[in-house]
């Protein structure tokens, strides 16, 4: 008997993380064990611990310490160059940063760790600056990432004028009313950073296992703060992972039925789906709200898990099941069919390739929120590149119709996230990228009525 169980879990206020770590040299584990033990670790409402930050841009001195901050709210964002959301929230923390700049100190702390000098995370920041017309103050000083071992961004601390931690939060809801409550002296409650882990002993190892008595157990619960999990059908039933059946966390309700019925949430370029199947499913239903989803503030998705015996833990079965669980449960049929659906494409002028072509016989990539700038590569990999670092194509499919080949060379500086920058700068370089429709499988929702 297959058994679907709805548990919703009550969202979380601020929780404070509890483990932290010290810079761990060469000395021996039971030196490093102590470092660890030794460091004072960041506690939501006790004073933060002291640091001090360097290589400080557009603030009044180029190293400050906490007891410099004293007397202003402090908002530390913790960033590196990958993290897209990081960079993509630096024009409105600018926004609160003009307002309420006699009030609250905005510190952005790039990590430099992972670049050799620092150098490209400071271009990165000098670009998007420039673009965006930032005045937001930034250290690039990895001190405090490295003590106390962050590896998770956005990151943000924030310090009330008396040096007291109030909250250890991802930045989703640092919002203009949240700010100024802040200022006024009222509570506030911040998404909190720290997350309960969702994932320890997923692999269902334990030998007492086989001898259970539970056959089957399907469970679908409401997600509010674990860690995402969103592995494909294939890759949990791979010998290296050994799942007896599924689970999934995070997943908005789209993709889940993605799952089901294509074995995976979701898939990019270079998918054998990508071209073939429509990336999102069609909704033919009155009520479309448990369809809405937002991942930043935590909105719409769901866990799912099942159980099942290790000789019925096939792709197939775990599809079948999945489907009989979400129809059961929320009581929408679905069908795959053969639509025309909005797309993507790539075109290019006739003289685009001229333009193009590779001046270089040295080949070079440089690519993120800032610009995509290639020499000498191949443009079967271009189209790939522009969807990855555009954020308006999306969840739609993107074609290639500019029959381009061989080495070029392209140079798209504009801050990504803003299509018609992108656009006009596509343009220069003899591109277009426009709507269109085309046919495709669809996965088609419907009320069980219609």
């Amino acid at each position: 008997m297959n058994t679907l169980k709805l548990i919703v879990i009550l969202a979380a206020t601020i929780t404070v993380g509890n483990v932290t770590m010290g810079q761990v040299g060469m000395a021996s584990i039971n030196n490093s064990i102590d470092n660890v033990k030794n460091v004072e670790k960041p506690e939501v409402g006790k004073p933060m611990p002291d640091f001090t930050l360097d290589n400080i841009t557009n603030y009044k001195t180029t190293k400050a310490s906490l007891k410099d901050f004293r007397g202003k709210w402090l908002i530390l964002d913790l960033w590196f160059k990958g993290c897209a959301v990081c960079i993509k929230s630096f024009p409105h923390l600018n926004i609160l940063h003009e307002k309420f700049k006699d009030k609250v100190q905005f510190m952005l702390v790039g990590d430099i760790s992972k670049d050799v000098g620092g150098n490209a995370i400071i271009e990165t920041y000098e670009n998007v600056s420039e673009i965006q017309k930032l005045k937001l103050a930034c250290a690039f000083d990895s001190t405090i990432i490295q003590k106390y071992q962050i590896h998770s961004f956005p990151y943000v601390y924030i310090i009330d004028p008396n040096g007291i931690l109030v909250a250890i939060t991802d930045g989703r809801d640092i919002t203009n009313d949240k700010i100024e409550k802040l200022t006024d002296g009222k509570s506030v409650t911040f998404f909190p950073k720290e997350r309960e882990k969702f994932i320890s002993g997923i692999n269902n190892s334990n030998p007492k296992d086989s001898d259970s008595l539970i056959l089957f157990q399907s469970t679908l619960s409401k997600y509010t703060n674990q860690d995402f999990f969103l592995p494909p059908i294939d890759y949990q039933l791979t010998n290296q992972f050994k799942r007896k059946g599924f689970k999934i966390a995070g997943v908005a309700l789209p993709f889940l039925y993605n799952l089901a019925y294509f074995g995976k949430h979701h898939w990019t370029m270079g998918d054998s789906l990508y071209e073939k199947v429509h990336r999102q499913p069609v909704l033919n239903i009155k009520d479309s709200s448990l369809f809405d989803w937002n991942d930043r503030i935590i909105k719409g998705l769901y866990n799912y898990s099942l159980d099942m015996p290790p000789s019925k833990a096939t792709k197939e079965n775990i599809m079948e099941y999945i489907q009989n669980d979400l129809k059961k449960y929320f009581g929408y049929t679905a069908t795959i069919e053969k639509r025309f659906v909005p797309v993507w494409v790539i075109i290019s002028e006739k003289d685009a390739l001229e333009k193009l072509r590779s001046k270089s016989t040295v080949t070079s990539f440089k690519g993120d929120e800032t610009c995509l700038i290639l020499k000498n590569y191949n443009w079967s990999k271009v189209p790939y590149l522009l969807v990855r670092y555009m954020k308006e194509p999306n969840l739609i499919t993107v074609f290639d119709e500019t029959n381009l080949t061989g080495e070029i060379d392209i140079n798209i500086t504009a801050f990504m996230s803003d299509f018609d920058q992108v656009r006009k700068e596509l343009r220069k370089n003899g591109l277009d990228i426009i709507k269109k429709e085309k046919e495709m499988k669809v996965l088609v929702i419907s009320d069980l009525n219609n």
